[in-house]
């Protein structure tokens, strides 16, 4: 999945924030609606016995911020219905290395989607959680930018040294931005085959106001008319 394109699905509110404010929002860990973000599959409980030293998985969650983006070749007409509401909605395009780029001193990396009952997870540092979902959400195709605020303690080995998440050095709970430089994140502005015209020009618009190219704006490919073949009997 190296090299495929990776989409960023939302409606026009957010893609105003994104122009105005230069920066790429990164959600707190214990701040996603899926109340499984950074629990542990079952199977990985038993990794942490009595020499565990008051280690609390949930607690670190505080301390971890995402990015979130679909990988594919393509559009996906699920997640244009998920993030598209009333039809108003935008996807960007960017690329695994312009994201790392953006996301600084974090690290990018594709969910692996496992059985939270019966599979196992492969953990080493409490953000390693943020690489796993359900199987239910395969579809999301999900490619992550994370970034870790580890209280300043030191480490032994992988794991920080104490293991126990220090209140006040948490990111903060409405999330953190990250200064970006737009150009270099955003590949192409793909507006939603359900919108209508007058949508379109208005991202034109605001494409070129925050100094980018408006041929950066297309619409996108779902607009295609479909093709019938016909023919005649004998």
């Amino acid at each position: 999945m190296a090299d495929t394109l990776l989409w960023r699905y939302m409606d026009l509110a957010k893609f105003v924030s994104l122009l105005q404010s230069r920066t790429l929002h990164f959600c707190r860990g214990d701040m996603f609606s899926d109340p499984f973000e950074g629990s542990y599959p079952a199977n990985n409980l038993a990794d942490f016995g009595a020499d565990a030293d008051g280690y609390d998985a949930q607690a670190w969650r505080r301390f971890v911020v995402v990015s979130c983006w679909h990988a594919a070749d393509g559009e996906s007409d699920a997640m244009w219905r998920l993030y598209s509401k009333g039809g108003y909605g935008i996807a960007i395009t960017s690329s695994r290395e312009s994201l790392q780029k953006a996301a600084d001193d974090g690290y990018v990396v594709d969910v692996k989607y496992i059985d939270f009952i019966d599979g196992k997870a492969d953990l080493h540092i409490p953000s390693d959680v943020f690489e796993y979902k359900r199987r239910a959400f395969k579809h999301e195709s999900e490619v992550r930018a994370i970034i870790t605020r580890y209280p300043q303690t030191g480490f032994e080995g992988e794991m920080p040294r104490l293991s126990r998440p220090m209140d006040g050095q948490e990111f903060p709970e409405r999330g953190y931005a990250v200064d970006i430089d737009l150009g270099q994140l955003i590949n192409n502005v793909v507006i939603s085959p359900s919108a209508p015209d007058w949508f379109f020009e208005v991202v034109q618009r605001l494409v070129v106001k925050y100094e980018l190219r408006e041929q950066l704006v297309t619409w996108s490919s779902l607009i295609a008319d479909p093709v019938y073949a016909r023919m005649s009997y004998a």
